[in-house]
C-alpha cells in the first residue's frame, strides 16, 4: 500500500470518525445545557479502547467505529425509583426534546458549516452537459443533444452532473422538466418520461455525460497504454481505421469491442501528431473458464421516431423492431458495430437484408451522406439475438481456434437439440464451470464459385479456457468543472441551498424506498460504502472529502429522526405522546418497544452489511 492510500485511508477514519463526534457532540451539549449529569461521552461502541475521564464524565474511544453513544445519569433507572436532580427522568419534556434532537441538530450545523467552506474552496465536478444519450433510453428517443447544459431539472439548479442524477433518481416516475441551453446557445424545455433500470434499482433517463472537448486522453499507470508510450497530457486526434464522422468518444468504443490492438493518433503540446499502438494484455481469470461463444448482436431493439415526430430514415426505409439485420449493402451484420459499417461502404442507393417473421426481406434505401449515415446508425438500436442459435465467436478464445466461424448456426451441444441462445448457452455454460468438454454441431453457410450459396454440417469439440480480463488502460477525460462561490455571502447561500437540496433528497429516496417501488433498497449502504465513498473522495482531494462528509452528515441526521425505538426519532416520538397524554408511556411498552426497535435496526445493519458486501467485495 502507498503512503498516499494511507494518508487517504487516515484521513477518512478521521472524517468519519469527526461525522461521529459531531452527533454526539450535539446531544452532550444539549445535555449539559439542560443540567444534566453525562456520565460517559463515547465514539464507538462496544469495548473501551482508551479515554480519560472529566468533570464526571468518562470520555472514551471504543472498538466497534459504528457509532457512537451519550449516556446520562439515570438513563436506565431501577424499577420504581424516583429520578433525581441531573438525571434523565427528572427533565422536562422540553428539554428532553432539546436533548434528543441534539445530534441531529449538529449533523445539520455541521453540513451548513461545510458547505461553504468547500463552495470557498471550489468543487471539482463533472458539468452538468450531455454526451450522447443511450440507445432506447427515454434520452435517445427525446433526442437530447450532445453538448447541451442542463441549467434546470425540475426546477432546481443541478450544480454538478451527480446532482442531476440525484434530482432524476428521487422524481421516480414523474416526468422529469429539464432547461437545457444546447450548443449553438438556444434555450429549450424538454420533458422526458424516466424508466425503471433493474441494475440501479432507480429511474433513469438515459443521459450520460460528455467528453473534454480537448478530448484529453486518462492513461491508468502501469497499463498498456502507458507502455505504448502515451501520457496523461495527450489529445487524441482520431483512431486509425475507425469513421472519422464519428466522434472520439464512439471511435474509441468501437476501436475497444474486439479486444484488438488499437492504432491511436494524438497530439501532445508542443508537438507533431504522432501514431500510437496499444496492444492490449490478456489476463486470464482462473475462476472462469468460457468456450468465447456470444449470440448474434443484429436484433432491431427499438428504432427512433425523427425529428418532432416525423417519420426518420429508418422508419421510410422500411426498418422495424424484431428485424434481424443480416446484410448491409452486402456486408454481413454480426455484431452491432457492422451496421454502420456496412452503412459507410455503400455508394449510391443500397439494400438491408433482414429476417422478418422467418422470411428473408430485403429493404431499399436510398443514397445517404456520410452524415446522414451516422445519423441512421444513432437512430437504430441493435441487440443481441437471443431467440436464434446463430453465434459469433471472440477472437482467441477456444471456439476460434477450434475452428468456430461468425455466423455459425448451432444445431445441437452435447447431443441435444439447441435452437435459441439459450438452449446454447446452458449446456456449454455448464461444462466451463465443471471444465468439461463440449460438442457442437454446426450449420454454415459456404458460397460457392459460381455464386451459389451451400449450407454445410461439421462437428467440432471444444475445451474450455480461462476467461480473459482485457485491458488497454485508456480512455477519454470527462468534462470538469468547479463549482466555486464568488463570496462569503454567496458561498452561505449556495451551501444552504445545496445542504437542503441533500437533505430533501435524501429524505424523498427513503420514502420511495419504503413506501414505492421507484427507488430500490439494495441502493442502502452501510458502513463499507461508507468508507469505500469516503477513500474515493479522499483520493480526489480534501474538498471532495468535506462534501461528502457533510452528505453523510445529512443521511445520518434523517436516519436518526425515523420513529424507531432506541434511534433519536424513536425517543422524540415517544415524548410527543407523552405531551399529548400528559404521562409518560409505561414502563413495560417502552420495554417491549425498545426490544423491537433493536431488532429492527439489527435487522437493517445485517441487510445493509450484506448489500455491502455484494457491491464491493464479492460483486456480480
Amino acid at each position: 500500500m502507498s503512503v498516499a492510500n494511507i494518508l487517504h485511508g487516515l484521513l477518512v477514519v478521521f472524517g468519519v470518525g469527526l461525522v461521529i463526534f459531531v452527533h454526539e457532540l450535539g446531544h452532550f451539549l444539549a445535555a449539559r445545557w439542560a443540567g444534566a449529569k453525562v456520565e460517559v461521552f463515547s465514539i464507538g461502541i462496544g469495548p473501551k479502547l482508551f479515554g480519560w475521564q472529566r468533570g464526571g464524565t468518562v470520555f472514551q474511544v471504543a472498538a466497534l467505529p459504528l457509532g457512537g453513544y451519550v449516556k446520562l445519569a439515570g438513563e436506565y433507572p431501577e424499577s420504581g425509583r424516583s429520578a433525581q436532580a441531573g438525571e434523565l427522568g427528572a427533565m422536562s419534556v422540553f428539554h428532553r426534546f432539546v436533548y434528543y434532537s441534539g445530534g441531529v441538530v449538529m449533523n445539520v450545523l455541521f453540513a451548513l458549516v461545510v458547505m461553504p467552506l468547500v463552495l470557498l474552496v471550489g468543487l471539482p465536478g463533472v458539468e452538468p452537459v450531455l454526451g450522447e444519450p443511450s440507445k432506447g433510453t427515454p434520452a435517445w428517443h427525446a433526442r437530447l443533444e450532445p453538448g447541451s447544459r442542463v441549467e434546470r431539472v425540475n426546477g432546481h439548479d443541478p450544480f454538478d452532473f451527480m446532482g442531476l442524477a440525484m434530482e432524476i433518481a428521487v422524481a421516480g416516475k414523474r416526468d422529469v422538466e429539464l432547461a437545457l441551453r444546447r450548443p449553438d446557445g438556444t434555450l429549450a424545455n424538454v420533458t422526458v418520461t424516466p424508466e425503471y433500470e433493474e441494475n440501479s434499482g432507480t429511474y433513469k433517463i438515459g443521459v450520460t455525460s460528455t467528453i473534454d472537448p480537448e478530448t484529453r486522453l486518462v492513461v491508468i499507470k502501469a497499463s498498456p497504454a502507458e507502455a505504448a508510450g502515451l501520457k496523461k497530457d495527450d489529445r487524441l486526434l482520431t483512431i486509425v481505421g475507425q469513421p472519422e464522422l464519428l466522434s472520439p468518444l464512439a471511435q474509441l468504443e468501437r476501436a475497444l469491442e474486439r479486444g484488438a490492438p488499437v492504432t491511436l493518433r494524438v497530439a501532445t503540446p508542443g508537438a507533431e501528431p504522432r501514431e500510437v499502438t496499444v496492444t492490449p494484455t490478456a489476463t486470464p481469470v482462473r475462476a472462469r473458464k468460457l468456450f468465447g461463444v456470444m449470440p448474434m448482436q443484429n436484433r432491431v431493439k427499438d428504432v427512433r421516431r425523427g425529428p418532432d415526430g416525423a417519420d426518420g430514415v429508418a422508419e421510410t426505409i422500411g426498418l422495424a423492431q424484431d428485424d434481424r439485420v443480416v446484410s448491409v449493402a452486402g456486408r454481413p451484420v454480426l455484431w452491432t458495430s457492422d451496421f454502420l459499417t456496412g452503412l459507410l461502404a455503400a455508394e449510391g442507393p443500397f439494400e438491408l437484408v433482414v429476417q422478418r417473421n422467418g422470411d428473408e426481406v430485403t429493404l431499399a434505401a436510398p443514397a445517404l451522406t456520410a452524415a446522414e449515415k451516422c445519423a441512421l446508425d444513432k437512430d437504430v438500436q441493435l441487440e443481441t439475438d437471443l431467440d436464434s442459435s446463430a453465434i459469433t465467436v471472440q477472437p482467441g478464445r477456444a471456439a476460434a481456434r477450434g475452428g468456430v466461424m461468425d455466423g455459425d448456426r448451432v444445431v445441437s451441444v452435447n447431443g441435444r437439440t439447441a435452437s435459441t441462445w439459450q438452449e446454447v448457452f446452458d449446456p456449454i455454460q455448464a461444462a466451463a464451470k465443471n471444465d468439461r468438454a463440449v460438442r457442437l454441431e454446426l450449420w454454415r453457410d459456404v458460397a460457392g464459385a459460381d455464386g451459389s450459396v451451400e449450407q454445410v454440417t461439421l462437428e467440432v469439440e471444444l475445451e474450455a479456457t480461462a476467461a480473459l480480463d482485457v485491458e488497454y488502460g485508456l480512455g477519454l477525460a470527462t468534462l470538469m468543472g468547479v463549482q466555486r462561490a464568488s463570496g462569503v455571502v454567496e458561498a452561505l447561500r449556495v451551501g444552504a441551498l445545496s445542504s437542503w437540496r441533500l437533505l430533501a433528497n435524501t429524505w424523498r429516496t427513503l420514502q420511495k424506498m419504503l413506501f414505492t417501488d421507484e427507488v430500490s433498497t439494495k441502493n442502502l449502504g452501510g458502513i463499507i460504502t461508507i468508507s469505500v465513498l469516503s477513500f474515493q473522495s479522499a483520493s480526489e482531494g480534501l474538498p471532495h472529502l468535506l462534501f461528502i462528509l457533510a452528505f453523510i452528515s445529512l443521511n445520518l441526521a434523517i436516519i436518526n429522526l425515523l420513529p424507531i425505538p432506541i434511534l433519536d426519532g424513536g425517543h422524540l416520538m415517544f415524548l410527543l405522546i407523552e405531551w399529548i397524554k400528559g404521562r409518560p408511556v409505561s414502563e413495560r411498552t417502552l420495554g417491549y418497544s425498545q426490544a423491537v426497535g433493536l431488532v429492527l435496526l439489527l435487522s437493517l445493519m445485517i441487510y445493509v452489511t450484506y448489500q455491502d458486501v455484494v457491491r464491493w467485495i464479492f460483486p456480480a
